[in-house]
């Protein structure tokens, strides 16, 4: 069985007065406002609660995928924002086209969804449990994901999921909540190609023989049968099955042997884990790579959650919050247990940090405008504890990373146009400008804005991405500590004049190629850096893309777009690292501007 994802972002059902005990264990079936046959709709939850409709200032989207695929099963994620509730809960149906129940829901998370089917209508319902209601929980629920098996058989037609509900504020009574509908309809697709992977095996029985022979002939001329999977059947991929696909097979069979078509092959996806922090709602929401199911999500204690990065034994994680005078965190990655949560020190600024190839030593950049430092901190083992601030860097160093080996670290200057290179080995540092006639480490203004440091994979080289009006990445050689080259990223959205530019980076495991995502324009670039040339740019329909990582092989490229600024959701991408094809897109929360590929513990 195929498993595919709908991603729903949707506000959804809970209590009132009388019914708070009954309605926090589940709400009532028929309480999703979705159209009744005859006319009408069914309740939706203002019956209970006092208000009008879709009248809150709550934040309702629907994502997904534009088809279904027969037999598959869909996950459906929903999720619910609104500023001062404290209790959430949901009920979703899916009818086709004539409103009639429409495909089967399955149980993911039984502790906190359950499924119930009306005796009278024979219409099923998913909904919340009571632990699925997370009392007490401000501003926006964890989520909830449940499964939907389409069809086996084709010519179904789209499936329309409606949903109502409430995000509520738990006083126990009907005042004071918000109520919501939608729905969201979804097209049959066809089939995908090759269900088995032998063109021509149409029995699916594994093999190219006479039996395939005789189900053909009997679909085409008998009782038309249904074929197990049409695009295995098209023998000769014209896109139709016919008297063309039964001369094919005939003449494969009994005459030349003439050699079919061959199925497309797919790359599955790695298998790991994505932790996104959510930097509005300061929440970490981790997520299967191979599945994009949601696994888990929990508050941080971290405000304003920003940066991530793993040490070099993908034992620890670390995060930061941008807030001057914020915190730290340490995170184990096999249990996801906060392990300490240390405030840095004094009015520093933390946006980005990188730990030392032993892992015992942790590197935090300073935004301040008065900073022109870098800090250490000791975390070897369960420690979390401020060293020094000795280490000279420029000033609003917003970005820091460390070669392969830990021989290099490399800090990026943004409001002092340079970067500060240290040598983890002899303890040198050396400050360099990115453009010589610039005054070094007090310029009038930052010209460039270095934002974005990467170091290759062979150590030798850092890449800085200058994210100011320049809009250009600098090449940093680390054996001769010298600039080398640039490479124009030409940006024309005007979302923020004079700070279009790059952003962040990840690299192809050859070395070949940077993925560059431009915060202040909704792209990624694929930058050929043999030949110092854009192959290829991507645009994102979530606007203000930021954070970027990828799988160990390199098949998979992974973009946080925030959407900043406005009242929608953020969305994470899933890029092929090799054909640049975008294969999804999750929303995941407020502000996702950290995200980091991990393989499973």
């Amino acid at each position: 069985m195929k498993l595919r994802r709908i991603t729903t972002l949707a506000i959804l059902l809970f209590t009132s007065t009388s019914l708070v005990i009954a309605f926090s264990g589940g709400p009532p079936n028929a309480r999703t406002g979705a159209p009744l046959i005859g006319g009408g709709n069914e309740l939706n939850c203002t019956q209970c609660h006092s208000g009008t409709v879709n009248s809150g200032g709550g934040t309702l989207t629907v994502s997904a995928p534009g088809t279904y695929v027969p037999g598959d099963t869909v996950l459906v994620d929903i999720d619910l924002a609104q500023t001062g509730q404290f209790r959430w809960g949901f009920e979703i149906t899916a009818l086709d086209s004539a409103l009639a129940p429409f495909g089967t829901f399955v149980t993911v998370d039984p502790t906190r969804t359950q499924i119930d089917t009306d005796g009278s209508t024979g219409r099923e319902y998913a909904k919340h449990t009571s632990a699925g209601t997370d009392a007490g929980t401000p501003d926006a629920a964890p989520g909830w994901t449940v499964g939907w098996v389409a069809p086996l058989t084709s010519g179904g037609g789209p499936v329309t999921f409606y949903a109502a509900g409430n995000a509520a504020n738990g006083n126990g009574a009907n005042s004071g909540d918000f109520i919501y509908t939608t729905s969201q309809s979804v097209s049959e697709g066809a089939g995908a190609p090759c269900c088995i992977g032998v063109v021509g095996d149409a029995n699916c029985d594994g093999s190219v023989g006479l039996p395939d022979l005789s189900t053909l002939i009997d679909n085409l001329f008998i009782t038309f049968s249904p074929l197990c999977c049409d695009e295995e059947a098209d023998l000769n991929t014209d896109g139709s099955v016919g008297l063309p696909d039964l001369s094919t097979l005939i003449d494969h069979l009994f005459i030349t042997f003439s050699p079919l078509a061959q199925c497309p092959v797919t790359t599955p996806e790695p298998a790991g884990r994505l932790v996104i922090l959510n930097q509005a709602d300061t929440t970490i929401y981790i997520y299967d790579s191979e599945t994009l199911i949601r696994t888990d999500s929990f508050a941080t204690p971290v405000v304003e959650p920003h940066f991530i990065r793993s040490d070099a034994n993908d034992q620890y994680y670390y995060i930061v919050g941008r807030q001057v005078g914020g915190s730290l965190a340490k995170y184990d990655v096999a249990t996801d247990a906060l392990i300490a949560n240390p405030t840095v020190q004094g009015t520093h600024f933390p946006t980005a940090l990188v730990s030392s190839a032993s892992g015992d030593t942790l590197f935090v950049t300073d935004f301040t405008n008065a900073s022109g430092r870098t800090h250490r901190y000791d975390v070897s083992g369960t420690n979390f504890s401020f060293i020094d601030s000795t280490l000279f860097a420029g000033i609003q160093t917003h970005d820091i990373d460390i070669s392969p080996d830990g021989d290099y670290v490399v800090s990026a200057g943004f409001g002092s146009d340079d970067i500060t290179v240290f040598n983890t080995a002899t303890g040198t540092v050396t400050p360099l400008t990115i453009d010589s006639a610039l005054q070094q480490f007090n310029p009038p203004s930052s010209t460039y804005g270095p934002y974005g440091v990467f170091i290759d994979n062979t150590g030798d080289t850092a890449i800085i991405a200058c994210s100011k009006g320049t809009d250009q990445i600098r090449l940093f050689d680390l054996t001769t500590l010298s600039f080398v080259d640039s490479i124009l990223v030409p940006v024309s959205n005007a979302m923020n004049p004079g700070r279009n530019g790059p952003t962040y980076m990840t690299m192809s495991p050859d070395n070949t190629k940077l993925f560059l995502t431009n915060h202040f324009e909704p792209t990624m670039v694929v930058i050929d850096l043999p030949s110092r040339t854009i192959i290829e740019t991507i645009d994102f329909s979530v606007p203000r893309p930021f954070g970027i990582t990828r799988s160990d092989d390199g098949s998979r490229i992974y973009v946080s777009c925030t959407n900043v600024r406005t009242t929608g959701p953020g969305a994470f991408y899933v890029i092929d690292g090799t054909t640049y094809a975008k294969i999804d897109s999750v929303t995941v929360g407020r502000e996702p501007f950290g995200i980091e590929w991990q393989p499973n513990p």
